[in-house]
């Protein structure tokens, strides 16, 4: 049987109500609390609170930080592979779904910076956990760099390595998101930025007219 705290947050619906599992629902604060705060910064203890539940019930279903962290982060790049795969498979124009997928990431205040979110990660977890979010990294790469190589096919873009287009996008993007996170009266909006940002990509991966 699942233990959770008697006492919760005025205003916080009975967990009865909740229909996402507990595993679930566990994965899905620790990835927001790991994006936001690193994994240096976050502990068990923490995801346990967010979650309203104790914090043996946390260790029972993750067995620990390392394995928490990685199933949590393997699951956020997944679903973001997935989601940028499904704006890929529009019948737009590269730049365009491009720029949609920039558009999106840039409104979101948090960060995307993996070396950063790793950070203290490296000490503690396994060869096998840190292959694994590796491979994940590596489908998400993949799923770009396919698009560039069928923009190059059909002679939309010029001829030119799609991995290594795909991971000066995805830097780029990392630049965009960082950016965007700090409060700044200066800043354009992330709309702006992200047309901005793609422009840099866009001057060397274009046709010669």
């Amino acid at each position: 049987m699942t233990e959770v705290r008697e006492h919760r947050q005025p205003g916080r619906p009975p967990l009865s109500s909740v229909e996402v599992p507990t595993p679930e629902r566990i994965l899905q604060v620790a990835a927001r609390l790991f994006m936001e705060l690193g994994f240096d910064g976050v502990s068990m203890e923490q995801v346990a609170e967010a979650c309203d539940l104790t914090k043996a019930v946390v260790y029972y279903h993750f067995q620990s930080k390392a394995n928490l962290f990685t199933t949590a982060m393997i699951r956020m790049m997944d679903d973001i592979r997935r989601r940028t795969l499904e704006i890929l498979k529009r019948d737009e124009p590269l730049y365009d779904r491009l720029l949609l997928i920039t558009t999106i990431r840039l409104r979101i205040d948090t960060p995307l910076d993996f070396n950063a979110i790793m950070r203290g990660g490296q000490a503690v977890m396994t060869e096998e956990q840190m292959k694994s979010m590796h491979e994940a990294e590596e489908r998400l790469f993949q799923t770009i760099a396919e698009s560039f190589e069928a923009a190059i096919t059909h002679g939309e873009i010029r001829t030119i390595d799609p991995v290594l287009v795909a991971r000066v996008y995805m830097s780029l993007l990392t630049v965009g998101t960082n950016e965007q996170s700090v409060p700044s009266e200066s800043l354009p909006t992330p709309d702006e930025r992200a047309k901005q940002l793609l422009d840099i990509l866009w001057s060397g991966v274009r046709l010669e007219p």
